[in-house]
This record gives structure tokens, sequence and C-alpha cells, in this order.
């Protein structure tokens, strides 16, 4: 009859142990994609207030961002697809982002300069 006590007392222990162990196993995943939420609506708020700032702007900066978000979303749409990073839908694509993004650089670099005189 002792072992059977023992046993049991010590049965109990381990699924109490394992119980709260996959408690907090749980809280700890719950917290994690809580805070990856969090962060993600952070980013698309500030994004979107960024574009919105970008349309206040000059009609040249405008069609600048715009092009080269068109041409990042090009990049998107190629990679869904079915297309991967060697393949030349691909790097075509991204070759045309860099180039509208350069050319959206230079459009701010000289918007800016422009405020500067």
């Amino acid at each position: 009859m002792e072992w059977l006590s023992l046993v049991g007392t010590g049965l109990g222990a381990v699924l109490g142990v394992g119980a709260t162990l996959a408690g907090e196993h749980v809280r700890w995943r719950r917290t994690t994609r809580d805070n990856k939420l969090h962060d993600r609506r952070s980013m698309y708020v500030d994004r979107l207030v960024a574009f919105r700032r970008v349309h206040e702007e000059t009609d040249e900066v405008v069609a600048a961002i715009d092009a080269s978000y068109i041409s990042l979303r090009e990049i998107r749409e190629v990679l869904a697809s079915g297309s991967t990073v060697p393949t030349p839908a691909y790097q075509a694509a991204r070759q045309a982002h860099r180039d509208t993004t350069e050319a959206a650089r230079d459009v701010l670099r000289r918007d800016l300069s422009s405020l500067g005189t």
C-alpha cells in the first residue's frame, strides 16, 4: 500500500508540473502572437500615414513614389506566380524596382534641395 501512495503522489506531481508547463507555453505563444500582431498593425499604420503624406506632395513626387510601390507589387506578383529568385522574370521585376526606386530617390532629393534654396 505504501508504494501505491508514493506512485500516486509522484504521478500527481508530474501531471501538475506538466499541466503548468503546458499552460505557460500556451500563454507564451499567445503573447508572442499578440506582440507580432501589434507590431504588424503599427507598421501598417505607419505605412498608411506615410503614403497619405506623400500624396500631399507635388505630382512628381507622388508619381515617383507610386511607380516604386507598383514595381514592388510586381515583384510580389512574380513570386506569387511561382517564380523564384534565380528566374529571369524575378530578376527583371527586381531590376525594374531598383530603377523606379532610384528614380524616386532622385525626385525626392530634387524636391528636398528645392526647399533649401
